[in-house]
Formats: structure tokens, C-alpha cells, sequence
């Protein structure tokens, strides 16, 4: 069997798969299988992945009826079921890896206390490639510390650069999704009520694509608003001691998620008035208003205004830049 099990979803993502695999088959270390799964697409995701397990017999290829954002744990079970590495990282049909990635994780691994690990991360968008976020530590924490930070802010944890021990893996019963339209936070929340470690590498592991104009902006909000209903639930869940220990509380969680589920929704707005969809707009900045600080209510009462006229925010964005000397952010 194999070290590591690569879990590869793609759904219509066949534009960007070839550059995925190739980015696998670039990678240093090569005691690796790649499990990817066509989770229903109309587009050429099959003819693609056909192509690339011609090419090396480590890379399979299996194609199911596509489960919608409802059924991703479930096609995340299913590529789980047909894969044998001790350890499972998984790899987007649209996202990329360093060479080096898994020859600078799989180490870490060698402590069988790790739970889970993660690196850093770049962002990949039409405009260019920014940095990702990064937590303040370095190196090995705890789970009980892991919980705590992801229960506030868990963006820098993302599964291009997730690698996850298999026995800690079906120790939470494998993939969860509890309603969200993602498996990551459900899952990870699981992994981080076990004992043991999580590592951090501050390397990058992954690139994120980030696709401009897409409607899954606006289930990126509806992800964030769950996500903060789902840590609410999660930390009231806890027995009372492991709550004093965590010296969190739910005003603690609000605090840190309102301003993300603003970001989330600034994105969101941003495509609406891309796509000049005028109603979905107003809709998306009324949350924009609700969750946001100062910045994001002018932003928000900015949509209303310009979303019946075709504005858009990218001439404002455009000046902020060069303003800044710096790259648009796509949170900006």
C-alpha cells in the first residue's frame, strides 16, 4: 500500500485538472496513489482523468453521479473507501501542489501523535497570486489548542494543504458534513476533540485557484454564516470543564466570525455585480450590512447603489491598488 492517498474531487473542473494532476506526478516524493473522483461533470473532467491513469498507474480514476454541495462528504467517503495510504491528503480538482509538498509533510507524520497537518498556502486568481492567511504559531500544538483556534478563525486550515493520519480519520467515523454545503469543518472539528497534535508548517503546500465570477461566492457565505452556528453549537456542546479550559466564550466566537461571514458576503456582492445580477446583489449586501463593520456597510450601501446603474466595485478596487502599490485583494 501506498504512504499517502491523494483525494482528488472534481466536478467540471476539467479546464483545470490536467495542471492538478501534473502537479502530482511533479511531486518529489513518490510513494503516493491519486484517487480521483468525477463526481457527475458534463464537461471533459472524465476524458482528463482516463488520460492521466494511462500516464501512471498510481493515478485512479472513478466516476459517480454527482451529490451536489449536499452529498461532498459522502464523495470524500467514497474516495476514502477506494484508497490505502496511512495518510490522506486531499487535492481539488482545480488547485495545485509544489513539487517539495508531500517530501516536506510526510516526515512530520513519523510522530504518531499527529493528528492532522497543515502549511501555508498561496491564493491563485486571474489578477495574480497572493499569500494566504497563517495562524500565530509555529510547529506542533496540541489538539485542545488546535480546537480553540479553529472554533475562532479557521481559514489558514484549508484542504490544500491538509494531511490527515487515516486511523485518526476513521477514529471520528470518517468524513462529516452535518448540513454544511463542505465536509472540511465538520470533519476537522471531530479531529480536534482527539487526543493528540496538530503541525503547522509555515511553508507553502498548496495553491488555492480562486475563480473570479462564480456563483459558489455566495455558498462561501452561506458556509461561513453555518460554520459560526456549527462552532456556537460545538463549544456549548463541551463538558464544562474542557469550556474554562479553552477560556473561550460564544461572544469570543461572534466577535472573531462576524467580520469573515462580511468577508464571505464582499466576495459574494463582488461577483452579483459582476454578473449584473441587480437583485441577488441588494440581497447579498444586505447581509454585507448586517455582518459588516464601517468599511463593509459603505461597501454594502455602495452595491445597492450601483447594482441598477452596472456598477461595479472593480474601478474603486482598481484605485485602492495603485493607491497601495499593491495587488487587488479579493477581499479588499
Amino acid at each position: 500500500m501506498p504512504k499517502v492517498s491523494i483525494l482528488t474531487l472534481s466536478y467540471n473542473k476539467g479546464p483545470f485538472l490536467a495542471e492538478c494532476l501534473q502537479s502530482v506526478l511533479a511531486q518529489t516524493y513518490s510513494d503516493w496513489e491519486c484517487i480521483v473522483v468525477d463526481d457527475g461533470s458534463t464537461d471533459h473532467t472524465w476524458e482528463v482523468a482516463q488520460a492521466y491513469t494511462a500516464k501512471d498507474p498510481r493515478i485512479k480514476a472513478y466516476r459517480k453521479e454527482n451529490g451536489g454541495y449536499a452529498g461532498l462528504a459522502a464523495t470524500h467517503n467514497f474516495a476514502l473507501e477506494r484508497s490505502g495510504g496511512e495518510l490522506i491528503a486531499i487535492l481539488d480538482g482545480d488547485d495545485l501542489w509544489p513539487a517539495d509538498r508531500l517530501a516536506k509533510q510526510v516526515p512530520v507524520h513519523d510522530d504518531p501523535e499527529v493528528v492532522l497537518s497543515y502549511g501555508a498556502f498561496a491564493l491563485l486568481t486571474s489578477e495574480g497570486t497572493r499569500p494566504g492567511a497563517t495562524p500565530p504559531y509555529r510547529g506542533a500544538i496540541s489538539t485542545a489548542e488546535f480546537l480553540k483556534r479553529l472554533l475562532v478563525h479557521q481559514t489558514e486550515c484549508i484542504n490544500v494543504t491538509l494531511m490527515i493520519s487515516r486511523k485518526a480519520l476513521e477514529a471520528v467515523g470518517n468524513f462529516h458534513q452535518d448540513g454544511s454545503n463542505f465536509a472540511d469543518m465538520p470533519t476537522n472539528l471531530r479531529l480536534a476533540k482527539l487526543p493528540g497534535k496538530v503541525v503547522y508548517i509555515p511553508e507553502v503546500l498548496g495553491i488555492w485557484r480562486q475563480h473570479a465570477v462564480q456563483a459558489t461566492r455566495t455558498v462561501g457565505a452561506q458556509v461561513a454564516e453555518y460554520n459560526l452556528a456549527l462552532c456556537l453549537q460545538t463549544l456549548l456542546d463541551l463538558p464544562a470543564n474542557q469550556r474554562q479550559e479553552l477560556g473561550l466564550e460564544a461572544a469570543d466566537i461572534l466577535r472573531a466570525r462576524y467580520p469573515m461571514i462580511a468577508d464571505a458576503y464582499f466576495a459574494a456582492t463582488r461577483g452579483a455585480l459582476l454578473r449584473r445580477d441587480v437583485n441577488l446583489a441588494r440581497k447579498l449586501a444586505r447581509q454585507l450590512w448586517f455582518y459588516g463593520g464601517p468599511k463593509r456597510k459603505l461597501q454594502a450601501l455602495y452595491a445597492c447603489w450601483a447594482a441598477p446603474l452596472g456598477l461595479t466595485y472593480e474601478p474603486i478596487l482598481r484605485l485602492v491598488d495603485r493607491a497601495q502599490g499593491g495587488m487587488i485583494r479579493r477581499n479588499a
